[in-house]
């Protein structure tokens, strides 16, 4: 499985690589009771071996290939979702070796979204255990994938999903900001460039701040 992944990555090429893994996979040995499963483990060890590469290149060759191997049936969306869990356990910790990994496996979880194999809405679960992080937090998470799907996708698709998914981002925020609802997730958004997402909410928070702001303004005449 090694030697499959390094020359794709040296010479990439979907379709030579998903018939050498379908070449290697009768002879791989059977799946331990207990263990995940091929795609989890092949799309894990791909993640694993690119998150501190030095260029982004890398990581794009490894994201391009979730959609062939979901289509191949080499490593389907549930297979995937659990290789993203995998690698969201224990992130806090791999911000020492790897600073920039949020926004990298963002991007990885970004591209599975804007390929129809994973739902948007997975950030809310998926990114839960972090709310109390003390690095890779959970609103970081969202905020980074929001953003790199945008780029994937452009805005109007972005935004598009995000109001399909439903996902409710407030269950992401520290608790002290947690009673602000989607207000508060809205103005998290605005800061990060990501307005356009909560447009409405947006444009109602600066609304009650400009009208705090003339009553405040009145009390002190």
């Amino acid at each position: 499985m090694k030697q499959i992944l390094d020359e794709y990555l040296d010479n990439p090429n979907e379709k030579e690589l998903v018939a050498n893994l379908k070449t290697h996979l009768p002879k791989a040995p059977p799946v331990g009771k207990g263990d995940d499963p091929f795609g989890t483990m092949f799309v894990s060890t791909a993640m694993a071996k690119v998150f501190d590469a030095r260029s982004d290149e890398p990581r794009a060759k490894v994201a391009s290939l979730f959609k062939p191997l979901a289509e191949a049936k080499l490593c389907p969306p549930a297979e995937l979702k659990r290789a993203f869990e995998l690698a969201l356990e224990f992130i806090d910790d791999e911000v020492i070796d790897v600073p920039m990994i949020a926004r990298y496996m963002a991007q990885f979880i970004a591209r599975a979204v804007a390929d129809k194999l994973l739902p948007l809405a997975f950030v809310a679960d998926g990114f839960a255990h972090l709310v109390d992080a003390s690095s890779v937090t959970a609103t970081k998470m969202a905020v980074e994938v929001l953003k790199a799907l945008s780029e994937d996708v452009g805005e109007a698709d972005a935004t598009a999903l995000y109001r399909e998914s439903k996902v409710d981002l407030s269950k992401l925020l520290p608790p002290a900001d947690a009673a602000g609802g989607r207000a508060a997730v809205a103005a998290l958004l605005e800061k990060a460039g990501l307005g356009f997402y909560e447009a409405e909410l947006v444009e109602a928070n600066a609304r009650e701040a400009a009208a705090a702001s003339r009553a405040a303004l009145l009390a002190s005449l």
